[in-house]
């Protein structure tokens, strides 16, 4: 008699490919006006011809290099490439970054590909008019038509793109109509619209000024023209406001003006402004001898959300105060921060119900105001979820093949630009846990041992098996 005993042989696959780019270099072109956070070039991909697994999920990275820091990848798993670092065109005009496309293989491989960026020149300079304030008396007799002759200079603005120089418009700021002076759009002159009596205008009028671009309006500067009757400057040294509210954006460069005094005499040697301390805000901001407020150090919205000061103005005679308010801004300074660089989760359990929590991350974002949400990536992602307290989920068996999981968690934040950072993450589940939990598909494992153990217990079974009818055979 014959005996055929089935046997069934997996071929368990090998790391054995590399990754390849679909192009080994990219060409992109960038404006120096684009926005940080702005997406400049998708579609970067690299293929694996490894099967399914994690020696065909393929990561990318920037290799460190001189560039490396102006761009980057929106996720490992993705070739999205945002703007990091604003460009100038007339500092960098062309630049090159490495991608490098790597495997989930021990020893993982990779294949590294070039990004070679032009930097495309742009409007990006504002107007500047020569004085960042300006100042005028009334002419006696104050006549309709009457020009005024304006200090320290005549009032101009000029386009700082030298290259294009662009023509320049002048306006009352924000459609503000001064009804008894006329501002000329094309020189920025200052002529009386109608005469004034000598009980008009007794108090100093500050008249703001707008400076644009005729081919891009986007593009303008401001300034303040202060008119007054001349013996209005006397006797009383006074602030023309008791108290000055402005808002700051945490990023804010250091000695940046933010925010210029106005008082009611014309600003000379005579005149002196000081800073009253308070609570340290004196080491954050400088006031000079124009009465323009300062940044002397950097801002944290997350440190201190307001300041409060005190400034004097003195002529020596006579004096004032003003409160100023500065309110800080958040800025999307921080990435989100995972506690662990990657995570291992073991299940023991080879039947797991739906809804069973695996393990948690732990992620923190520097930024006070921002919310974090987490996400799973990877080829059996959809077998996970993850919620936002970072509990990972078991919630679909059906789409598992494997009892060695290599996912990817991906935290994004609510910042403007939103930032984001992601950790690998490894579940193992139990040799039998794809047979008690139904998904269907034969039972693979990353190195295969646990394969090798089950076909051994299935030749065992069917030799007692064989054994058992022979005993029974010759006993009869």
């Amino acid at each position: 008699k014959s005996l055929t005993i089935p046997v069934n042989i997996r071929v368990t696959d090998a790391n054995d490919n590399s990754p390849i780019f679909r192009n080994s270099t990219y060409f992109i072109n960038i404006s120096e006006s684009t926005m940080v956070g702005s997406v400049v070039l998708q579609g970067i991909q690299a293929l694996d011809a490894d099967q399914p697994g994690p020696y065909s999920t393929v990561q990318y990275s920037i290799l460190p290099g001189p560039y490396s820091d102006v761009l980057a990848l929106t996720s490992s798993l993705e070739g999205t490439l945002v703007l990091k670092k604003a460009v100038d065109y007339e500092t960098l005009k062309h630049f090159k970054i490495a991608i490098r496309a790597q495997d989930q293989g021990q020893p993982p491989l990779y294949t590294d590909a070039v990004v070679s960026i032009e930097v495309n020149d742009s409007d990006d300079q504002n107007p500047l008019f020569g004085q960042s304030r300006y100042w005028a008396h009334l002419p006696q007799p104050a006549r309709k038509g009457t020009g005024l002759e304006i200090r320290p200079e005549p009032m101009r603005a000029v386009d700082q793109d030298a290259g294009i120089n662009a023509s320049i418009r002048y306006a009352w700021n924000a459609g503000a109509e001064y009804q008894d002076f006329f501002l000329d759009p094309l020189n920025g002159s200052v002529s009386l619209n109608r005469s004034l009596e000598d009980n008009e205008l007794v108090q100093p009028v500050i008249l703001v000024v707008k400076a644009h671009q005729v081919d891009n309006l986007d593009r303008y500067a401001l300034t303040t023209l202060t008119v007054s009757r001349s013996w209005s400057f006397s006797p009383q040294l006074q602030y023309l406001q008791r108290r000055y509210s402005v808002q700051v954006l945490e990023n804010v460069p250091v000695d940046t003006t933010i925010l210029a005094m106005a008082i009611n005499k014309p600003i000379d040697q005579s005149i002196r402004f000081v800073m009253e301390s308070h609570n340290g805000t004196e080491q954050a901001f400088s006031v000079d001898k124009t009465g323009e407020i300062k940044l002397e150090r950097s801002l944290d919205y997350e440190t201190q959300m307001t300041h409060q000061f005190v400034v004097w103005v003195t002529d020596g005679l006579t004096n004032d105060t003003a409160t100023v308010e500065v309110t800080v801004l958040d800025v999307n300074d921080w990435d989100p921060r995972f506690e662990l660089a990657e995570y291992e989760f073991i299940v023991k359990e080879s039947a797991l119900p739906v809804g069973s929590v695996i393990g948690r991350v732990q992620v923190d974002d520097g930024d006070a105001a921002d919310r974090v949400n987490l996400q799973l990536k990877g080829p059996e992602s959809r077998a996970f979820n993850v919620q936002d307290n970072g509990d990972v989920v078991f919630s679909d068996p059906s789409s598992l093949n494997s009892t060695v999981i290599h996912l990817m968690v991906v935290a994004r934040d609510s910042g403007i630009p939103p930032r984001q950072a992601s950790v690998p993450l490894k579940i193992n589940l139990p040799v039998d846990f794809l047979m008690m939990n139904g998904s269907g598909i034969t039972l693979s494992t990353a190195d295969g041992s646990g394969l090798l153990l089950i076909i051994l217990g299935i030749l065992l079974g069917i030799l007692s098996l064989i054994i058992s009818g022979l005993a029974v055979y010759l006993c009869q």
